[in-house]
């Protein structure tokens, strides 16, 4: 029997090592190997980064589900554990529907640190928002197996309220049910849960995964799960290898993300290798994140808190909120626990608020490109065009002019953002008249130097002048490229005149610079406005003339592909979308259209800005694919051929548009020096090729 403390100590190194894997994978999840190696070198992440998220060491849903399941394992009240597992799971819910505590919270749900969106599952959000609950006999999303199941369920192995391995796998299955419906889904949670219970009671790894096979096999449907476990068994007879742990799956599955912890750990089973282990589970193609978080679960309560590395367990997320669960869930008698009401504070509201709005606008419109281009060559990968690789240069420029007034006190010229593009046509092959130095990080994101669209104005300005601002304009182009290239300029508070000689540069036309000034303001008035419609009421302009009118033909609000008819298609487009939920289908509306692939770039970040940067990345979620910095499977570059581009490289790159910006917009004016060099440095640390 093992004693107390060794009980405690396995505990907390259960939940510290699977916050710490989380944190690990975080910034490469969705990213094949080659190109994490591409970014970090040979040896893959080897230490904790800057994710899309933020600064190194933040946790995802992974680790904030796992704290919501320990929280019901906890409480009382309501008697039986399905009610508090699901009341537990609507307050985690409320952390990604809400930017800050709301008034009254308690326990988890008053700390604001939960309170980010971080790639939720679908399966996840939609099983908790289902009208009936689900269980074994009615199920919720009955085809779905995802990781989710798993990733949150080692509370139930370490809680002492749980007096078997059988209730342990009991109540592990209650709260997969939840979400999950396919039978693999609950019974790799169970398998998972039952693993962590032997650990801590002091048995081995190999003889605790034994037990959860035998224990599950019991259950009718449990050969998926039962399989991947002996063959995560078998793998780990030999060297550990990238190889081996590919065959056993990318993790989005549960019974993959298991068996691919289960070899991750069985190959690195010493207290001295819990740093090798979790960067072997996070260095692979797929769900690096949730196969980080449970191979150091399993690690963490087989070894104790001592094994988990200590410069990473002080720099990771929520560490102090993460070590008391873990203590009062191995208590035989749990302590009451008083929880304290934290009052929300109206200017973290505000600013967290101004964020999520600020990813919506990014994200929506890296979706809005990809989800209305003519042609999808990948079935799993949304990819875009050049329209959102030069969203992604403007952003590069804008941040660069704040750091330069920041640092030197220098006005945020737009010339920071001619010489953005400038590097844009470097890496794209485009014959510049005068190259210019490539520094920054946009420049090592391989999906950028694919040439992937035609932006014939863009080409002829960067082609014939060094000048920003040449006499005359180099085009008389009114192309929507002059309006989508600058909508982010709405993330700042930078003045018309600004935004006007950004769109001068390439576009010499009035009505595209016209066009752009309004788009810039419609979609930061969105900002504050409850509705783009809300927002477009309070404007007037003749551009947008007609623009609410139910009655009116999209046909003839957009009839073609300059910049003025992308912008009043984008904007009709985006006020019928009343709820986060209609988003994707109100951007696929846009593919019936003359240009659809110049209005969804302006619809996209119109509705997801009004809403929040969660409901975008759920967009991608509902459409059945994910943005990714790199192909799954990368290809080599292919060189240009005329102005038949090819279109090859996902949409954009999420963590290239959304990370470094946000920070340098909480205020919607230029950031602090520190801020700007801050995020300078994290955008080059998440690039680094």
């Amino acid at each position: 029997m093992i004693d107390p403390k060794q009980r405690r100590s396995r505990a907390r190194g259960c939940l510290l090592a699977g916050a710490v894997g989380d944190a690990l994978g975080a910034p490469v999840e969705f990213d094949a190997l080659a190109a994490i190696r591409s970014r970090f070198g040979p040896a893959g992440v080897t230490d904790l980064v800057p994710s899309p998220y933020g600064p190194a060491g933040l946790v995802t849903d992974d680790t904030q589900m796992t704290l919501f399941t320990a929280e019901a394992l906890l409480d009382t009240d309501p008697p039986a554990l399905d009610d508090r597992l699901h009341a537990a799971y609507q307050r985690w819910l409320v952390t990604q529907e809400q930017p800050a505590p709301p008034d009254g919270a308690v326990g988890l749900a008053a700390q604001p640190w939960l309170y980010a969106v971080r790639a939720p599952g679908n399966a996840c959000l939609s099983g908790i928002r289902a009208a009936q609950r689900g269980t074994v006999t009615t199920p919720v999303n009955a085809g779905s197996k995802g990781c989710g199941t798993v990733m949150r369920s080692a509370p139930f192995g370490l809680s002492a309220r749980l007096p078997t391995p059988e209730a342990v796998a009991e109540a592990a299955i209650t709260g997969a049910c939840l979400t999950h419906g396919h039978p693999t889904a609950r019974l790799a949670a169970a398998a998972f849960a039952v693993i962590v219970r032997h650990l801590v009671d002091g048995r081995g790894l190999a003889e605790s995964v034994s037990a959860a096979i035998e224990l599950v096999s019991g259950h009718p449907g449990h050969e998926e799960t039962t399989a991947a476990l002996s063959r995560a068994v078998a793998a780990a007879d030999g060297p550990a290898t990238p190889e081996r742990l590919h065959q056993l799956g990318e993790g989005w599955v549960a019974e993959e993300a298991l068996a691919m912890s289960v070899y991750a750990a069985l190959t690195h089973p010493g207290p001295d290798q819990l740093r090798t282990a979790l960067l072997f589970a996070v260095n692979h193609d797929g769900d690096s994140d949730s196969t980080g978080a449970i191979t150091g679960n399993l690690l963490g309560a087989l070894h104790g808190e001592a094994a988990v590395p200590a410069d990473w367990a002080a720099r990771v997320e929520g560490r102090d909120t993460v070590l008391d669960l873990a203590d009062r869930l191995v208590e035989p008698e749990p302590r009451v626990i008083t929880l304290t009401v934290q009052p929300s504070d109206p200017e973290a509201v505000r600013r967290a608020d101004r964020l999520s709005r600020v990813r919506g606008l990014l994200l929506g419109l890296a979706l809005g490109d990809a989800l209305t281009r003519p042609h999808q060559p990948h079935p799993t990968v949304l990819l875009g065009t050049s329209t959102t690789q030069l969203a992604c240069f403007t952003v590069e420029g804008l941040i660069r002019g704040h750091v330069r007034a920041a640092h030197r006190g220098i006005g945020p010229g737009s010339g920071v953002v001619w010489n953005a593009y400038r590097r844009w046509a470097q890496i794209q092959g485009i014959p510049v008249t005068e190259p210019i130095g490539l520094d920054g990080w946009l420049h090592r994101v391989p999906s950028l130097h694919e040439r992937r669209g035609n932006a014939p104005a863009m080409v002829a300005a960067l082609t014939a002048t060094t000048a920003p601002h040449p006499e005359p304009a180099p085009t008389t182009s009114r192309g929507h490229h002059a309006l989508t290239r600058t909508l982010p300029l709405a993330c700042a508070d930078v003045a018309d005149f600004w935004t006007e000689e950004v769109v001068v540069t390439t576009h010499g036309h009035p009505d595209a610079v016209r066009s752009a000034l309004v788009g810039v303001t419609l979609a930061r008035a969105a900002t504050s406005a409850r509705s783009v419609a809300d927002a477009l009421a309070a404007l007037s302009d003749p551009l947008l003339d007609g623009v609410l009118d139910a009655d009116r033909p999209l046909h003839d609000l957009a009839p073609d592909h300059k910049a003025w008819s992308a912008l009043r298609g984008g904007a009709a487009l985006a006020a019928t979308c009343a709820d986060p939920s209609a988003i994707a289908d109100t951007l696929h509306r846009a593919r019936h259209l003359p240009a659809p692939d110049a209005v969804g770039p302006v619809a996209g970040p119109s509705s997801a800005r009004a809403r929040g940067g969660g409901a975008a990345r759920r967009v991608a979620r509902a459409a059945g694919a994910r943005l990714a910095d790199g192909h799954p499977r990368p290809r080599p570059r292919q060189p240009a051929r005329g102005r038949a581009w090819r279109a090859r490289v996902p949409a954009g790159g999420r963590s290239a548009l959304v990370g470094p910006l946000s920070r340098v917009v909480s205020d919607g004016a230029p950031a602090s020096a520190s801020a700007c060099a801050t995020a300078r440095t994290r955008g080059r640390a998440r690039r680094t090729s």
